[in-house]
């Protein structure tokens, strides 16, 4: 799925879109999102989202979150996890990088 979600940004959001073409196209693809001034708040282990595709948070003005949660099936029932979708913009508004990070927890 992180694959699928990854293609589909390429292919339908120009790569400068501001945060409401991102919006709105998290909206199309029912994918529930938050905007955030604070990029700094998310992380993976010390790293920030931003950090992880070379961006330095101090550079920004925000960012959407958009995510995807659910069990994964294929895994069996014990087996859960979400998927987050990130567009980080620069202090012009414009996006910058985007992250789709996936991540997978044991019950």
């Amino acid at each position: 799925m992180a694959a699928r979600l990854e293609q589909l940004i390429q292919q339908e959001v120009p790569a400068d879109c501001d945060r409401q073409q991102a919006d709105a196209w998290l909206d199309r693809h029912g994918i529930g999102h938050e905007y955030f001034n604070d990029t700094t708040g998310d992380r993976s282990g010390q790293a920030t989202m931003p950090g992880l595709v070379g961006l330095n948070p101090s550079s920004l003005s925000g960012m959407v979150r958009g995510a995807i949660h659910g069990p994964k099936p294929s895994r069996g029932i014990h087996f859960s996890g979400f998927i987050h979708v990130y567009f980080f913009f620069d202090k012009q508004g414009l996006c910058v990088g985007h992250l789709v990070h996936p991540f997978e927890f044991s019950l």
